[in-house]
């Protein structure tokens, strides 16, 4: 296994997911068998991308600018990288067996076909593996106690669905915005 962590200065998870669909075309199929996103503060607050690579050499092939950095050097994709490695943080957005987690499919369903070890619920009662999840063929785990886990929360007609939403609304969307703030009188 060769983990690695790439800093492309992306402003948020989106840009790096965006980022990483480029590397995966340009080092072809197979060759990142898992991706995991990081919030960084190292530099600023930022995203950076660990890389889990099915060949050691694929290193060699990213492109310019997005280079690898060295195990220990104490940077954000050092750090990444490690966390992935360790399995003790990462928003997975790359892992085997997630092709087959759209619609609704069950607990149970998406711990056989897919990387996920473990569903848990946010704020309701623990899942059992009948229980459905509308998947909205938006998948994204996190490493969490050495384990791939994905939280869940109630959703409408009974399902459960996971947490992170595919289009979320950003913070401040509605206001500011370039828009001047005016205080009350």
């Amino acid at each position: 296994d060769t983990v690695i962590g790439v800093d492309g200065g992306w402003p948020d998870a989106s840009s790096a997911e965006h980022a990483l669909a480029a590397v995966a075309l340009t080092l072809g199929p197979g060759l990142v068998r898992m991706a995991c996103t990081h919030l960084t503060r190292v530099g600023g607050p930022h995203v950076v991308l660990s890389l889990d690579l099915a060949d050691p050499a694929a290193r060699d092939l990213l492109p310019a600018g997005l280079a690898p950095v060295a195990a220990g050097t104490g940077s954000a994709a050092a750090q990444a990288a490690a966390a992935h490695r360790e399995r003790r943080s990462g928003r997975l957005v790359r892992y085997p067996g997630q092709e087959h987690l759209t619609g609704v499919r069950t607990v149970a369903e998406i711990i056989a076909t897919s990387a996920i070890e473990r569903v848990v619920a946010v704020l309701a009662p623990p899942v059992a593996g009948a229980a459905l999840v509308d998947t909205r063929s938006f998948v994204r785990p996190e490493w969490l106690d050495g384990l791939m886990t994905l939280r869940v929360a109630a959703a409408a007609g009974g399902l459960l669905a996971p947490f992170e939403v595919p289009d979320p609304t950003p913070c401040c969307a509605d206001h500011g915005a370039g828009r001047a703030v005016r205080p009350a009188p």
